[in-house]
């Protein structure tokens, strides 16, 4: 049986969307939105408090305000 070239799965393509907290880029299927100020987040820069999503710069200004 000869070997077929794949298309690798949609996950590990390379991704068009720039996370504005880290400027890495990500596949819009995979990006997160802030509860706070809906600003999108790739998943490595997500922080998760419960079930909600915060951006860093909303986590940090959460965490002030707890104080």
């Amino acid at each position: 049986m000869a070997n077929s070239k794949r298309n690798p799965p949609w996950w590990l393509e390379e991704g068009t969307e720039v996370c504005p907290a880290c400027s890495h880029t990500y596949l819009y299927q995979t990006e997160y939105r802030c509860v706070a100020c809906d600003e999108a987040v790739c998943v490595d820069c997500v922080q998760t408090i419960s079930v909600e999503i915060f951006c860093p710069g909303c986590t940090d200004t959460a965490a002030e305000g707890a104080r």
